[in-house]
């Protein structure tokens, strides 16, 4: 704010009025200077004015964006939940479809050993043998020969060849003078592996 006094003012126009044209020049001058005063004071006032309602305004944002905040933390507090829950479902699927693989593999070599047993005295009959860190889903061992099975829903080529990889451990680990056949089992299997199976001399199993 401009602070001014309007008597010294008053005064000295009083004062220069003595002299003539040059006082009224003068008092002239004092008078537009007052002018001039009062305008910046109410400039300034309503300046004020405004930077009192920009800070209003500024904690107003201020608390907004606090409760926003706080929102978002609580949404982040119902998203770590919902991670976890989703977590927790995924790991109830794996563990089913473990389950459910488990019990499709079992199913696929019983219905291939009543068909072997149609034929075949089936002498010996094992699940899951790990040899050198490899699984054998199922060993069927019958009269003159040895069955290396591998279960696959969907085969693919590279599923045939570490079959044969496998019956080749199990022939080097065993030293069995019967013969051994590799089998795949499967549902869904393409002609392109069908045909490569064949060839290979791997017998193919399909549902």
């Amino acid at each position: 704010m401009f602070k001014h006094d309007d008597i010294w003012i008053d005064e000295m126009v009083n004062r220069l009025s003595r002299f003539g044209k040059i006082g009224e020049v003068l008092s002239e001058i004092f008078s537009h200077i007052e002018d001039r005063l009062n305008e910046l004071d109410k400039r300034l006032d309503r300046i004020e004015s405004e930077v009192t309602s920009i800070r209003g305004d500024l904690k107003k944002l201020e608390s907004n964006i606090d409760q926003v905040m706080r929102d978002l933390s609580d949404v982040k507090d119902v998203l770590i939940k919902h991670d976890e829950n989703i977590t927790e479902i995924l790991r109830r699927i794996n563990n089913l479809e473990l389950t459910v693989g488990a019990a499709s593999e079992s199913y696929f070599v019983y219905r291939f050993i009543q068909e072997l047993m149609s034929r075949e005295e089936i002498k010996r009959f094992e699940r899951n043998i790990i040899i050198n860190n490899e699984e054998i889903d199922a060993i069927i061992e019958c009269s003159d020969k040895v069955y290396v099975v591998e279960v696959k829903i969907k085969p693919r080529i590279s599923d045939i060849g570490a079959l044969l990889a496998k019956m080749e451990l199990y022939k080097i680990r065993v030293n069995i003078s019967k013969q051994v056949i590799p089998v795949i089992i499967g549902v869904y299997i393409g002609k392109e592996v069908e045909s490569y199976a064949r060839r290979k001399n791997v017998y193919v199993y399909k549902f």
